[in-house]
């Protein structure tokens, strides 16, 4: 096949057309008309004076018009090309002639000339003139002639190869001869362009067309060519890049697919082929990515997949007996195609499987071929052994020393990936394992090389060792049960010495299992057996066969007796089951006579035969007391219980009786020895049998003679003790009161039953499988109940007098009690009784130490009476007293050891009671003695001071502080004057920090303390002194804020405390209106402030419009119709320049707003750091580059925030923001319709509002669950595949951020807001510091600064009268919008804490309920004492004027009957979550309930605990009216303490009230009630994150609302 040339002149062309090679500099080419070549000027893009010409297009292949060529040698060089009459004549010249020509023309034309001139000018001049015009000639004609030697060394080159027959065979000597003819080099451009053209025109011949595959000596080829010729790699690179050009252009030509294929395919092998003819020099001299815009994949791709299919056609030739030659020059191969080794292993690996594949598709044909010869039976076993052999072989070579030089791949093989890799295959190859299994154990043994090869082939077919095993054994076992046949057949194994040693052998050759020979063994008895009873009996013939049979096989005893059991036993169950279906009347002599039959013919021992009977019988037995608990009334359920005994009598006896072989009638000697046994035994329990007349009715010994029942089958192991002593108690109860019958009107008659009933319960406790000591039990415990319910009534006030001893003896006397029961009884009562009344007294305050010791000295069991909650609280009260006792005594020996040990308190644990009050107390008597101060009671003062001193003395303690240290002075002063001893008054000294000199000046003074006038004068003027040090230093502070406000650019949280302290309150009313309006509006103002930090940090840019110099951030991709609010914004803005005009920035008022937003939806608070400024420009780009996109993946969102200094964590936890707003559908279109990372279910409820192909502005809440509550439900959506948006569902897809999903779902930690309010990253607005979030900040600015000013700079004195003005203005203003804080009262009244707490503790001492009153106070306002937990009260809240009984009355608070949804949406509708709701819940652990409010729960409810209901009954009866306000307490346990003991019982349907159990009742809450019962301290910090949480609906501060002087009443 012929290439057309490179090079064609058109045929038209009436002149030579001027060649300008591409690769070498421009130089002038004549050709003939008739020339093949045609050149095309390309226009010249770059200017450059270096012209390019475009090579007319030619396929690698034959032209289509062309006929192929026929010839073996094909010309691909063209024909040969004719010189002209010139050229002819230089071509004749040698170069030493053409030099002399030249001379010879260049002389001769200069004399010529010098002659012509001289003759016809007449002078010399003239002559000397012509020799110069003619010498010009000369020169020219000269040079024509040597200018024409490249040209016609060129055709001269071209014609002798063209005339070469192969021009492979080329060599260089040739070429150098053609250029030293012509005296030429490669400098001449048309010589080097004509080797060019011959070197193209070569390797367009070389490389075959795109359909056909290299045949891999190409490279060489084209290496030799190129050598001969001796063209530079660079001109060389430049003819292979010319040939790419030519390919690329055919290829964008190409209108077909198959053509482009084949296109494509030419050139992967022309880069391929270059790549290899050039080397590592390839990659500068072949340029394809840059000029072809190729990339580094599709240029590797071409060179992999064209020595991929080089070595591929080099292992054509590799066949089963590869040898080391063999695989030496695949490995050589290899490197030359430049495959790498894992390509080449892989390849390599798939040859031999084909070859392996090939004798396995033999194998099979073979195998499965059913007009096979017999001698061709074994071939598939041939085919086997040559795969065989070829994996060996393989192997061997792997390990051969030389292994190194070898092809790579070598190894066993596998057919994994091959023809054979599949399930349809899999049970081909498992037929061939099979059959050469059957094969290797033909002559009955395995073989050990047989059993290496069978190891090999699962390999091979890629078996599982299960596989291979199961096939092995199935084959294996086959084998052995017909060796075994042969071997009893013959006698052999019979006739063996051993025969364990003859079956071990045999299993030995087989390679067999000898479990699985037991087993085997085991199968052939029972079969044996199973055949031998197949006529309903064994004969004696049968067993004796059987036990030949057992002593063959060697099968144990325990084997043989199980499967006579089980095969036997079926046919006689099958027997008792049909005797026993018959019923009572059923059960006649032909029954008797098949079971008789049954049991003994089918050998069975009698224990077996019983067992057997006993599982039909205890069927029976259950269904009868099913049908007695399913019965309406206690006499249905014994008239059932009373047809099992029948039945048991009836027919249950009999069959025992014939299973035995004995009478029924009659009774065995076994019966009568336990009958005597049992006798004993009653002799020695005769008293409890005569204790109770009921016991001497059932007592056996008492009951009628008459035929006696079975007592082998029995439901003692069928049913628990409980519910087997409640059966008999149910029939005893219908023996003692007889038969009810209910007749019209509602009347009834009871029919008294004779002791005849007596013995059937006899007989009752027998089948129940009850022991003497249980049935006397249930007896005693009727007779216990019926006396204490009697009992109870009787000392219902726990007083013991003689009348009542009559009357509980007369009661005992009627329900057969005997004595020492009844006694126990009655103490149990006077002893509850009595711990109740101590309880009581102990949390009133009634009961004193003095008191506990007396009652001890009485015998009094106090640690039992008296539990160790209410121990502990009396110990910590009669402590308090101590340190409140005005004495300053405290007696460690006493508190320590004397007081605990009365208590049964630990020693350890009584320290730290002491050590807590006496810390909190040593601040309180502080704090008391110097109001006490003030209110001049001195000696009030001195108790207190005592009070202190004994703290002191129980817990040394450091100098105290106080605010004035005068009022420290007064106080020793006046301690000094009650004459106090030495070591008290030093120690005073000491803890109020009195110097020795002041201590030493007040003890010169008057020893007469300042009275009356006077001493209201000293206070006064200290007080007055006070008052100005304080003002001077407020003047300090104000005058200090204003100076260093000036300089100060950093965040703060009190920035605007003085320019605008009113802002705060101002932003969060515009935020809570804007967002009861539209709830959607809090999740807008949050998106509003985080997409304006995450865009050039804090600086309110997103808030700017569009102007002439820039375009504003509102139309970037992730804001335009995304982020909303903007009026309420500006509204908030216009409010605080109407109030503080320039003061407040729009950057701050957004960071505020999102704080606000959400709070105002239940989530958290935090600090905001104020101090932003706002930008003056804003970017579209940074806008659309540095917000995350709702569409990116885990690693794109990292990215995103980790660009703004988060962690993956705080991502996390800004995403839960997502837990209010609203998506558009064409954000989450996509995730619904085509991810599969969600709900079903979800995403199905989505697509009505989101079309696929329509509403894109439609909106869906991000959190389906709860979207207007700032919760943590957000996450907990994550988990279950519901996330909106594939950003979303990104948190929780199995990547890094799982684990902080899940954590987060629990705990809402959004403080990371700090970062992101204080990102700021604009030198010019704001210095980007931390800031801190906070609830309201920014008020108490004034107050906080007096104090540390006081401190700090106690050395101002100068007055300003201005600045004074100035301060009591925003002092006033302040405070006239107060808001809520946990130090609002510390200069106003700084005793408040102190003196709510100790009326508090002085009232929940004198009565416990007292404090869960005051809690129910507080809830009820809004929406301890005990041993809760604490929390810090933000206070500031400001009294009512008005009440509202409707709004009480509404629902609001609610009632006790809800259901659990209803509670739920309750406290949502106050803000608090469902978490909330369960925490606060758990104060119901303390107080009391009215009977009202639990009466129809404890009577109609089936939620609850039997036991516990009762309870509750005694004390609330179901009488409307009747005890309604008869109290219980809400928690049973520890009804006084603070605790979780409250889940505890709701998880024990123990809640007294109704909506106490609906917390857990199988809904959304019960997790909830769980964690709180494990874990205490998970429900105290619950609960008080609750308590503040409700203690923040909506409070009256400020202005709103006054502070009421009474509680009770309206200020007048």
């Amino acid at each position: 096949m012929t290439n057309p040339s490179i090079l064609i002149t058109h045929p038209s062309s009436p002149h030579p057309t001027p060649l300008f090679s591409p690769f070498l500099h421009p130089t002038t080419l004549k050709f003939k008309p008739n020339s093949q070549t045609t050149l095309t000027k390309r226009p010249n893009y770059h200017h450059q004076p270096r012209h390019r010409y475009r090579i007319s297009a030619v396929r690698c292949s034959a032209s289509p018009t062309e006929p192929p060529a026929t010839s073996t040698t094909p010309n691909i060089f063209g024909d040969k090309k004719e010189l002209s009459g010139f050229q002819s004549l230089v071509d004749a010249m040698s170069p030493p002639v053409r030099l002399a020509s030249s001379v010879i023309v260049f002389a001769g034309a200069v004399a010529a000339g010098y002659g012509l001139g001289l003759r016809f000018g007449g002078s010399r001049s003239a002559g000397l003139g012509g020799a110069v015009a003619l010498g010009a000639a000369g020169a020219g004609a000269a040079n024509a002639l040597n200018s024409s030697v490249p040209e016609v060394a060129a055709v001269s080159l071209h014609n002798y190869v063209a005339g070469f027959d192969h021009p492979a065979a080329l060599k260089k000597e040739d070429i150098e001869s053609i250029a030293n003819k012509y005296g030429v080099s490669k400098q001449n451009a048309a010589f080097n362009a004509e080797l060019c053209d011959v070197y193209c025109r070569y390797i367009s011949a070389v490389i075959p067309p795109g359909n056909e595959d290299l045949k891999g000596d190409e490279a060489e080829t084209i290496i030799k060519f190129k050598s001969a010729l001796g063209i530079d790699d660079p001109d060389a690179a430049a003819m292979h890049m010319e040939l790419g050009r030519r390919i690329f252009r055919q290829r964008l030509e190409t209108g077909d697919r198959d053509g482009d294929i084949e296109q494509r395919r030419a050139f992967q092998k022309l880069i391929y082929v270059s790549t290899l003819v050039f080397g590592e020099a390839s990659t500068f001299l072949l340029p394809w990515k840059r000029v072809f815009t190729f990339t580094e994949s599709q240029v590797e791709v071409a060179i992999r997949d064209n020595a991929q299919r080089l070595y591929a056609s080099k292992l054509k030739s590799v066949g089963r007996d590869v040898d080391e030659e063999q695989l030496v020059s695949l490995r050589d191969a290899q490197l030359r195609y430049r495959l790498s080794d894992e390509l080449a292993g892989d390849i390599f690996r798939e040859h031999t499987r084909k070859l392996v594949e090939e004798n396995i598709s033999a194998a099979l044909n073979t195998l499965k071929s059913r007009t096979r010869a017999a001698k061709e039976a074994r071939r598939f076993v041939e085919e086997l052994d040559k795969v065989l052999a070829f994996n060996n072989l393989l192997i061997s070579l792997r390990n051969h020393a030389d292994a190194s030089r070898f092809a790579c791949g070598l190894g066993p093989v596998s057919l994994l990936g091959g023809d054979f890799d599949g399930d349809r295959k899999i049970d081909d190859l498992k037929l061939l394992y099979r059959a050469y299994v059957t094969d290797a154990l033909s002559n009955g043994r395995m073989e050990e090389d047989k059993l290496a090869a069978l190891s090999q082939l699962r390999n091979i077919f890629g078996l599982g060792k299960r596989e291979a095993e199961t096939i092995t054994l199935d084959v294996t076992s086959k084998v052995y049960r017909k060796r075994l046949a042969q071997s009893v057949s013959s006698g052999n194994l019979e006739a063996a010495d051993s025969k364990a040693a003859f079956l071990q052998n045999l299993c030995e050759e087989l390679r067999f299992d000898t479990q699985k020979a037991i087993e085997i063994h085991e199968d052939i008895f029972r079969q044996k057996l199973q055949l031998a009873v197949s006529k309903g009996e064994l004969s004696e013939e049968d067993v004796k066969a059987l036990e030949r049979l057992q002593i063959m096989l060697c099968i144990p005893k325990q084997t043989v007796e199980a499967a006579h059991a089980d095969i036997c036993g079926s046919l006689f169950e099958k027997v008792v089951k049909e005797a026993i279906a018959a019923g009572v009347d059923g059960y006649d002599a032909e029954v008797k006579q098949s079971v008789r039959k049954a049991a003994y013919g089918l050998r069975l021992t009698r224990e077996v035969a019983i067992s057997i009977a006993s599982k039909a019988v205890r069927k029976i037995f259950i269904s009868y007391i099913q049908r007695s608990r399913a019965a309406g009334s206690r006499t249905e359920s014994a008239r059932e219980l009373k047809k099992m005994i029948a039945f048991n009598n009836l027919v249950v006896t009999e069959l025992v009786a014939d299973i035995k072989g004995e009478s029924s009638d009659t009774t065995s000697e076994e019966p009568v020895k336990e009958k005597e046994i049992e006798v004993k035994v009653e002799e020695e329990e005769d008293e409890e049998w005569e204790s109770l007349q009921s016991l001497r009715k059932a007592r056996p010994s008492t009951a009628k003679p008459g035929k006696p029942s079975q007592t082998e089958i029995t439901l003692k192991d069928d049913l628990p003790e409980r519910d087997r002593m409640d059966l008999y108690k149910t029939y005893l109860l219908y023996c003692l009161t007889g038969e009810v019958t209910r007749i019209p009107f509602g009347a009834q008659i009871t029919t008294k039953k004779d002791d005849s009933e007596y013995v059937l319960l006899n007989q009752l406790g027998g089948i129940l499988g009850l022991t003497d000591k249980e049935i006397v039990e249930v007896h005693r415990s009727l007779a216990e109940q019926a006396f204490r319910q009697q009992a109870e009534v009787i000392l219902a006030d726990g007083q013991l007098t003689k009348a009542r001893i009559e009357q509980l003896n007369e009661v005992q006397k009627q329900v057969g009690l005997p004595s020492q029961y009844a006694q126990k009884i009655i103490k149990s009562i006077t002893t509850t009784k009595m711990s109740a009344a101590l309880e009581t007294a102990v949390g009133r305050g009634r009961l004193s130490i003095k008191e506990i010791r007396e009652l001890k000295e009485a015998g009094v069991e106090l640690d039992v009476m008296i539990s160790a909650s209410l121990r502990e609280s009396l110990f910590k009260k009669t402590v308090d007293e101590i340190f409140s006792s005005g004495t300053g005594e405290f007696d460690e020996d006493e508190v320590y050891q004397k007081i605990p040990q009365d208590l049964n308190i630990s020693t350890e644990k009584a320290r730290g009671v002491v050590h807590e009050l006496a810390r909190s107390r040593l601040s309180n008597s502080l704090i008391q003695a110097v109001s006490l101060l003030r209110q001049r009671n001195n000696s009030g003062v001195v108790s207190s001071l005592n009070d202190l001193l004994a703290c002191d003395k129980a817990v040394p303690s450091t100098a105290l502080s106080w605010e004035v240290p005068e009022e420290l002075a007064d106080l020793f002063l006046i301690y000094l004057k009650s004459d106090p001893v030495p070591e008290k008054l030093a120690r005073l000294q000491y803890l109020l920090d009195i110097s020795e000199s002041t201590a030493a000046a007040l003890r010169t003074r008057d020893g007469s303390l300042p009275n009356g006038a006077e001493e209201e004068e000293f206070i006064m003027a200290s007080h007055s002194h006070y008052r100005c040090y304080s003002f001077c230093c407020c003047f300090s502070v104000l005058f200090f804020l204003f100076g260093i406000s000036s300089v100060s650019a950093q965040l703060s949280s009190t920035y605007y405390a003085l320019t605008c302290p009113i802002a705060l309150y101002a932003i969060k009313t515009a935020v809570l209106n804007a967002v009861a309006k539209e709830h959607r509006m809090g999740a807008s103002l949050l998106r509003l402030h985080f997409h304006d930090c995450f865009v050039n940090g804090c600086d309110a840019s997103l808030l700017l419009d569009d102007t002439s110099s820039f375009t504003g951030e509102k139309t970037a991709g992730p804001n335009a119709n995304s982020v909303r609010g903007f009026d309420v914004i500006d509204a908030i803005k216009s409010k605080l320049e109407s109030i503080c005009p320039g003061v407040f920035s729009c950057a701050d008022i957004l960071a505020v707003a999102a704080r606000d937003s959400v709070v105002a939806l239940g989530g958290p608070t935090w600090t905001v750091q104020l101090g932003r400024r706002d930008s003056t420009t804003a970017s579209l780009s940074s806008a659309n580059s540095d917000l995350p996109s709702f569409a990116q993946d885990l690693p794109d969102l990292t990215s995103v925030f980790t660009s703004k200094g988060f962690t993956v964590e705080e991502m996390v936890a800004l995403s839960g923001a997502h837990t209010t707003g609203q998506a558009r559908c064409v954000t989450f279109r996509d995730r619904i319709y085509d991810e599969t990372s969600i709900s079903s279910t979800f995403a199905t409820s989505l697509k009505s509002n989101c079309p696929s192909s329509d509403g894109d502005d439609n909106l869906s809440p991000l959190d389906v669950s709860t979207p207007v509550v700032f919760d943590n439900a957000y996450y907990k959506n994550l988990l279950n595949s519901k996330g909106l948006l594939h950003s979303d569902q990104q948190l929780f897809s199995g990547g890094s951020t799982n684990s902080q999903a899940i954590r987060l779902q629990y705990i809402r930690q959004y403080m990371e807001m700090i970062e992101l309010g204080a990102s700021s990253n604009v030198d010019p607005v704001a210095t980007r510091l931390a800031a801190i979030w906070s609830t309201e900040t920014g008020l108490y600015i004034s107050a906080d600064y007096t104090v540390h000013i006081h401190q700090k700079m106690a050395s101002s004195s100068n007055s300003f009268s201005l600045m004074a003005m100035l301060l009591v203005l925003v002092l006033l203003t302040v405070s006239s919008s107060a808001q809520l804080s946990t130090d609002f009262y510390s200069k106003t009244c700084p005793k408040v804490i102190g003196t709510v707490k100790s009326v508090v503790q002085s009232a929940v001492s004198k009565e416990i309920r007292m404090g869960a009153s005051l809690l129910r106070l507080h809830f009820h306002d809004c929406f301890v004492n005990l041993g809760g937990p604490s929390w810090d009260v933000k206070l500031g809240r400001r009294d009512s004027k008005t009440a509202s009984l409707s709004a009480a009355n509404s629902g609001v608070i609610p009632p006790p009957t809800s259901t659990l949804s209803n509670l739920i949406n309750r406290f949502q509708a106050k803000g608090l979550s469902t978490k909330d709701m369960v925490a606060l819940s758990g104060s119901h652990t303390i107080g009391q309930a009215r009977c009202v409010l639990f009466r129809t729960r404890v009577h109609n409810e089936t939620d609850i605990d039997a036991s516990f209901a009762r309870t509750r009954q005694g004390s609330c009866p179901l009488t409307p009216g009747s005890g309604d306000n008869n109290l219980a307490p809400l928690e049973l346990q520890t009804p006084t303490a603070f605790d979780n003991n409250y889940y505890k019982n709701v998880i024990s349907q123990k809640g007294l009230l109704h909506t106490d159990q609906q917390l857990h009742s199988g809904g959304s809450t019960d997790s909830l009630v769980e964690s709180y019962s494990k874990d205490s301290k998970t429900f105290n910090s619950d609960f008080a994150a609750a308590m503040v949480k409700m203690g923040d609906i909506s409070p009256l501060t400020g202005s709103s609302g006054e502070i009421r002087k009474n509680c009770r009443k309206v200020n007048s």
